[in-house]
């Protein structure tokens, strides 16, 4: 009697190209945002990244020297990176929430949209910060530190769930294509 096999599911072709559209469309607007030059106009950090991309988060003065430090050409270039920010985080998340449902792992998706929504309430507070005269006080930015903190947390954990998913994946194909037992 010879032991039975289970085989994979015939991939869904039609996934692949979604898929590969939307990490090229994330591609596309991660260069359009470097494009407008908003990155050169402000201090680096002691990491060598502006203020609100440093995921140990920010504080008052930090924000407050490099606002100074801009003229009204690299606040402009700012707010159109703000604004242009505002897509790449649902782009990020239908990327990876994509990736986890045609990994097999659909009850994780969800996270890759949580992740979406808090980068786009960093996204709103850095906003308010570039366009109002109170965008630098003292609590807007201390919340937007802390959320930005949050978004670098949970961009990590999706990556990791990534990593996951394709392991446990590649386990099952491998176990599958030997016809022996899971090796984990």
């Amino acid at each position: 009697m010879s032991p039975t096999t289970t085989t994979l599911p015939t991939p869904r072709w039609a996934a692949w190209p979604v898929l590969l559209a939307v990490s090229v469309a994330s591609v596309l607007l991660w260069r359009a945002i470097e494009a407008t030059g908003a990155a050169q106009d402000f201090a680096a950090t002691a990491l060598g990244v502006p203020f609100d991309q440093s995921p140990t988060g920010y504080t008052v003065a930090q924000v407050q020297e490099a606002f100074r430090q801009i003229d009204a050409s690299g606040l402009t270039h700012y707010r159109a990176y703000r604004r242009l920010d505002l897509a790449l985080p649902w782009v990020l998340g239908m990327g990876a929430a994509g990736w986890l449902i045609r990994l097999g792992r659909p009850a994780w998706a969800w996270l890759a949209w949580t992740v979406a929504l808090v980068d786009t309430l960093e996204n709103a507070a850095l906003w308010l910060m570039a366009w109002s005269d109170l965008g630098q006080s003292h609590w807007l930015v201390v919340n937007a530190s802390i959320v930005t903190q949050t978004k670098w947390v949970g961009y990590g954990v999706v990556l990791l769930l990534l990593g996951l998913a394709i392991f446990l994946r590649l386990r099952v194909w491998f176990t599958n294509r030997r016809g022996a037992k899971p090796w984990v």
